[in-house]
């Protein structure tokens, strides 16, 4: 929807673009940056530049990231053909506009859903780039900001290992098991703390659009922070429900690896987010994670011949691809 699109890719490739009725890959070159025409140019030059129809795909075994650059126009300024490019025999093709049309609300939510920030590895090393959606535009924070923020992460991170430990113990004993028996089904000390944040901008047609679609969590908890704004809800007897903020309260979510190794006896939350006409809604959550090469299945002691396995053992990079690529598990 933007102007122009300014693309920093790291070297996974991903980014395919639409030409002659096929996809091509578009080639990672180091150091390079990768431009986009957008809609507005296209608009503007009355259709003499077009806009890129693109897509990016994932991979099995490495992690793609890319960090894109929108060029927006104010949201109340005007765009159309600019008038020296159209006469009678080119007349205007697009109508001059200054707002969005609600056939692409659902694009901005689903296009902006979990972004902003992302780090690796809570635990122990954390690599960031930061980035926010204030008026739909990034910026990138200044170094001291940075510093600033990734030591407040470093330290939020190492207190929830802590929460993190406290759950899983008490969903071990749940189960009828030792304390540690589910966080090591999990990968023990190799567990992995992924922090994302989600950004959802006041949506003037509320009701057409869902910040973040029906899902379950691939992960094995969520340990998630919301502001007050609400938002959030959980899928149960058929119906939605929305879930309540309680100031200084962490929400958690049972994730699949959980449902997994239970054997069904935990099930994983289907939950939704929905946005807001007029407030701005923030989350933190942070997903607990198999390592990628660590298999997870039923914990053998929690399956006999009149309960068998429910799920199968996979390696979690595995599990992840399947979900993603809605393939069988």
């Amino acid at each position: 929807m933007s102007s122009i699109t300014i693309l920093v890719p790291n070297e996974v490739q991903g980014l395919q673009v639409f030409k002659d009725g096929d996809w091509y890959d578009v080639a990672y070159i180091p150091n390079a940056l990768i431009i986009h025409i957008g809609d507005q140019i296209e608009i503007l030059s009355n259709g003499k530049y077009k806009s890129v129809h693109h897509r990016t795909t994932v991979n099995k075994e490495k992690t793609r990231m890319s960090w894109p650059v929108f060029l927006e126009p104010p949201p109340e300024f005007e765009v159309g053909p600019i008038p020296k490019l159209v006469n009678k025999d080119d007349p205007p093709k697009y109508k001059t506009k200054n707002k969005l049309t609600a056939q692409k609300l659902r694009l901005l939510y689903s296009h902006f859903q979990n972004t902003s920030v992302y780090n690796a590895k809570c635990k122990v090393n954390l690599t960031y780039f930061t980035s926010s959606l204030l008026s739909n535009t990034f910026f990138f924070s200044k170094c001291t900001i940075l510093h600033v923020y990734r030591d407040t992460n470093e330290e939020y991170a190492q207190s929830l290992i802590g929460v993190a430990n406290k759950l899983l113990g008490l969903l071990s004993k749940g189960l009828g098991l030792e304390e540690d028996e589910v966080k090591q089904a999990l990968g023990g000390e190799d567990l992995v703390y992924m922090l994302k944040i989600n950004y959802y901008p006041p949506c003037p047609c509320p009701e057409l659009a869902l910040g973040v679609a029906p899902h379950t969590d691939m992960s094995s908890i969520t340990i998630l922070v919301p502001n007050e704004v609400q938002g959030l809800q959980v899928f149960k007897d058929g119906d939605w429900y929305d879930v309540a903020y309680i100031p200084n309260a962490l929400i958690i979510h049972i994730g699949d690896q959980i449902e997994i190794l239970s054997n069904g006896k935990y099930k994983s939350v289907y939950h939704r987010t929905t946005v807001n006409k007029e407030k701005t809604r923030m989350s933190w959550p942070v997903f607990l994670e198999p390592p990628p090469e660590f298999e997870v299945g039923p914990i053998p002691k929690l399956v006999n011949k009149d309960d068998p396995p429910k799920y199968k053992t996979k390696k979690y990079k595995d599990y992840v691809y399947c979900k993603l690529n809605k393939l069988p598990q």
